[in-house]
């Protein structure tokens, strides 16, 4: 019998995680004016900065990921915060990745995000408003390829036990639970 890939696992193992996810941050009513979008992007900063911390301290990044250095998005949330006019949010809760396995969990949704991030561009060319978007152009017309690139990384890594993709998918969920928690909206009253 032939096994599942990692990636292809990870997506139906966290399919409810990012439906939820999706649902709660409602990025496109948040996109329709800039306070409610640089609130949005304040929330990934704050995600993203702890996440993408874990991922560059673990001793396992590197060989997991050769590339990881290329795929730095924080950069990306300050410039565009920067032109909105919004300082960098306190970053939320840190993050411990210890094995390849975490690493790729907690990257295949940074990752993922990118591909999300057309949609968002899309989005905001149909309204027709001029927000900064460095973030959701991400690689720009190399998205596919970087896709691609992380894909092939993750595949070749030898998680064949049960507990080595547990591990995955427990920092898969960590990720979405993290963005979740740093993007939701404040209660309005």
């Amino acid at each position: 019998m032939e096994s599942v890939g990692l990636l292809s696992e990870l997506r139906l193992a966290t399919r409810d995680a990012h439906d939820e996810l999706e649902r709660r941050l409602d990025v496109p009513t948040r996109c329709g004016d800039p306070s409610g979008y640089a609130e949005l992007l304040s929330g990934f900063w704050a995600a993203y900065a702890p996440l993408e911390s874990a991922v560059r301290e673990c001793p396992m990044t590197g060989a997991t990921v050769p590339d990881w250095p290329l795929r730095v998005k924080v950069p990306w949330l300050e410039q565009d915060l920067y032109e909105l006019g919004r300082r960098t949010p306190p970053a939320g809760r840190p993050v411990s990745l210890s094995c390849a396995e975490e690493v790729l969990g907690t990257l295949y949704v940074l990752e993922g995000a990118t591909l999300g991030g057309a949609l968002v561009l899309r989005e905001l060319a149909r309204r027709g408003i001029g927000l900064p978007c460095r973030f959701f152009t991400s690689y720009g017309d190399r998205r596919g390829q970087m896709w691609r690139a992380f894909r092939r990384q993750a595949e070749q890594q030898e998680l064949q036990s049960d507990l080595r993709r547990e591990l995955a998918i427990t920092a898969a969920r960590r990720a979405f639970a993290t963005i979740e928690d740093a993007c939701r909206r404040p209660e309005r009253d």
